[in-house]
């Protein structure tokens, strides 16, 4: 094997006081590779043999000198080949598993066998029903016993179990009437709480039964999500990967994601979903993409990138169980992939401009002691042996995570930054790296094959328990006393405010059917936002209906939630295109079936009607979609009688309006602060505050402190009903630990029943 001892003057900066003199960095090899890395570690087989992968869609095998053993195309259909966003993945029988497709929709996962034949290829990517019109970011499969996982990305992504046998496909996630929201946009992971995890970027982390997704082959719930970000601080679909950890007894998912607000370093319980650690990073810049580590001691390191002009990019080192930063090395550049740690407890890390470091942590002086510093482009060029083929690549772009081998041997792969048309893969040698940490996650897919597997998983392949079935038994609504008193609902509510001021425990948790629907409504077929489902919801004892609210080309309000009618009815197009009487002309559906009523189909309802069928029955959440006139609105409430039973949701402009209309009826605004909720006091009939999900995910204290001020609090429970439906009741117990007192659900008997069991109905 040859090896060149770099030259100092070429490959060694000091950017640092306590720079360690002693440099001991080689070149082992190189292995040149056309096209662009981008997001696609290599990984090293138990043989020393390495893959990697560029956008020609090729997969390259070098043995462990560096030498080409084959490449093969990946997806043999030049028309369809796309940028490979997907690091390989090597099983236990040498298989490897690459994904590529991650921009012109045609996605495939391919099974290698070592001497480069092809054992199968899948592209039966569930989403909504096309079977080809997935793409790949961030990718790389998880290695299960019988299957691996792997992921899609968009608004109708979802993770997949597929047979390592045949490469067929055994399960997939849902939401229930879609994939996960934003797809897997990371490498998946599995832990030892028995389930499959992923990123879906801004819609954040996810959980979902591993056994449930290889025995459940039309489809199975996902159990939790975590950290989704708000549309005003979201600022990228990261594809950063995830890691597993135990922290103080408890399996995590750990990983790393930043907003406007700052980057964020968390682990999460891997079963429940709840959060065991975050540390938000606000002096650096946007982190698009990487991993989290972790060192021997159970801290986490994360990548960071720095801002134009300053030095807040390199890595910091959190400790999860205080939630404290306890090292950080700071350089001007981003570190756009996944540091690896050694088993001396040093700490390996490329940089986007071709940079490599290795840095030991200092935990006393909370810094890092910089060993080396090595321009690749340098390094490379300073060889005989690959002089001449890189003679005019002037800079090196790294886009990928480092990697360390079995026998310490550390790797990344590497792009000409000017052309980005070729590069390859570094074998890199250092006489501080003897191997990977023994730590819980030491790199990027916690190990150089990138199995995805925590630590000790051991996977049990028996057939789940089926979840029972959903108790859709009718339940007493709390409000139908006042509503048979004529009570009107400013009252109501001051009434419940004085019953729960100070510290006194809430008693009770009320319940609305969000468009009206309920469990008995969507079993049945019931379209949303319907007098039939308003009907069901009375039936069924919700304590309010919301219906939403739109107003139509000849100046008509209508039942509508979204702007078109094509998820409602059996029409397309616009609501505002259209007068009532071309409306009325649609019949309403559900999942596309239309829904019939003495044999009948239904329409799509007038506002006034809606008031009408609900009068003296309960009361009504009206969310104001699109009104034209808002003085058409008060009129219809009026003309009905309905002033009483009646609450807007909508706020700034529009609040001031309506009060001016009619100042008896209740408000009902969005708040994202405590400073909201004083700005909306200032109105009578504003009682009760509705805030986000994204709010009580994080725990803020939001809720607490608007009834801290005499006011009630709303929220909805929408994007996490499907956990409710896979059993999972986490998500409700935050809604009452943050003393939410009217939650917004799609399945109102489900959550009904669980807050019996809780005392609270």
């Amino acid at each position: 094997m040859r090896k060149l001892t770099a030259v100092l003057a070429l490959i060694w900066a000091v950017v640092s006081c306590n720079v360690v003199s002693d440099p001991s960095v080689s070149l082992e090899w190189v292995g040149h590779m056309d096209g662009y890395n981008t997001a696609s570690a290599p990984a090293v087989a138990t043989d020393g043999s390495v893959y990697a992968a560029t956008d020609r869609d090729i997969l390259y095998k070098f043995d462990e000198d560096g030498s080409l053993l084959w490449k093969e195309e990946i997806i043999s259909d030049p028309e369809n080949r796309s940028m490979v966003y997907a690091t390989p993945s090597i099983d236990d029988d040498e298989t490897v598993y690459i994904a590529t497709g991650s921009s012109r929709g045609m996605a495939s996962c391919v099974a290698f066998n070592p001497d480069g034949s092809r054992k199968w290829t899948f592209s039966d990517f569930w989403n909504q029903g096309s079977a080809h019109k997935a793409s790949i970011q961030g990718g790389m499969a998880a290695i299960g016993k019988s299957n691996i996982y792997i992921g899609n990305n968009g608004a109708t992504g979802t993770v997949l179990a597929v047979s390592k046998a045949d490469g067929t496909r055994k399960g997939y996630v849902t939401s229930g009437g879609s994939g996960p929201t934003g797809g897997g946009r990371s490498g998946i992971v599995l832990s030892n709480a028995g389930l499959v995890h992923w990123s879906g970027g801004q819609y954040g982390i996810w959980g979902a039964s591993r056994a449930k997704l290889d025995w459940e082959e039309d489809g199975s719930l996902y159990y939790w999500n975590e950290f989704m970000t708000p549309r005003s601080k979201s600022v990228t679909n990261s594809i950063s990967a995830l890691g597993c950890m135990n922290v103080g007894g408890t399996d995590c998912i750990i990983g790393i994601m930043t907003d406007r607000t700052s980057t964020k370093v968390y682990a999460v319980d891997a079963t429940k979903g709840t959060q065991v650690s975050l540390v938000r990073i606000s002096d650096t810049a946007l982190q698009d993409q990487g991993s989290v580590v972790t060192t021997r001691e159970d801290y986490i390191v994360a990548p960071l990138n720095s801002e134009e002009g300053q030095s807040n990019g390199g890595i910091v080192i959190v400790d999860p169980l205080s939630s404290q930063i306890k090292a950080r090395y700071n350089i001007s550049g981003n570190v756009p992939g996944s540091p690896a740690v050694d088993k001396a407890g040093n700490i390996h890390f490329f940089t986007e401009d071709g940079w490599y470091y290795i840095v030991k942590p200092d935990y006393a002086s909370g810094t890092c002691v910089l060993k080396e510093k090595v321009n690749l482009v340098s390094l490379i060029r300073s060889d005989s042996r690959y002089s001449d083929i890189y003679a005019a690549m002037d800079s090196a772009k790294v886009w990928c995570s480092a990697v360390i081998g079995d026998d310490g041997k550390i790797y990344t792969c590497f792009t000409d930054k000017s052309s980005l048309s070729y590069g390859g893969v570094i074998c890199l040698s250092s006489g501080w790296c003897k191997g990977a940490a023994k730590s819980d996650w030491p790199m990027i897919g916690g190990g150089p094959r990138h199995t995805g597997r925590q630590r000790g998983l051991v996977i049990d392949e028996s057939k789940p328990e089926p979840v029972q079935e959903v108790d859709i038994t009718p339940y007493p609504s709390l409000m139908s006393e006042a509503m048979k008193k004529g009570q009107t609902l400013t009252s109501f509510f001051d009434e419940l405010i004085a019953a729960q001021a100070g510290t006194k425990p809430r008693s009770k948790v009320y319940i609305v059917a969000h468009r009206a629907n309920t469990c008995a409504g969507i079993a049945a077929g019931v379209p949303d936002n319907s007098l039939a489902a308003i009907r069901k919801a009375v039936e069924m004892g919700a304590d309010m209906v919301e219906l939403d609210v739109r107003t139509t080309k000849d100046g008509h309000l209508v039942l509508m939630h979204d702007e078109t009618i094509d998820a409602s009815t059996d029409g397309t197009g616009k609501v505002a295109d259209y007068t009532l009487e071309q409306l009325r002309s649609f019949n309403m559906d559900r999942a596309g079936v239309v829904y019939l009523e003495e044999g009948k189909p239904v329409r799509v309802p007038t506002l006034e009607e809606a008031l009408r069928e609900c009068k003296d029955k309960i009361y009504i959440n009206l969310d104001l979609k699109h009104i034209a006139v808002p003085a058409d609105l008060a009129k219809v409430i009026q003309n009905t009688g309905m002033q009483d039973q009646v609450m807007l949701f909508c706020g700034g402009k529009a609040a001031e309006e309506y009060q001016r209309l009619d100042s008896s009826i209740a408000l009902h605004p969005y708040i994202s602060t405590s400073s909201d909720a004083d700005q909306y006091a200032r109105y009578d009939a504003a009682k009760l505050f509705q805030y986000g999900f994204y709010d009580w995910l994080e725990c803020n204290p939001l809720a607490k402190e608007v009834r801290a001020k005499g006011r009630l609090t709303y929220s909805n429970i929408l994007n996490y009903d499907a956990q409710t439906l896979a059993g999972n009741h986490i998500y409700i117990d935050r809604f009452i630990e943050s003393e939410t007192d009217y939650i917004q659900t799609d399945y109102c008997e489900l959550i009904a029943a669980y807050l019996r069991k809780k005392g609270l109905r």
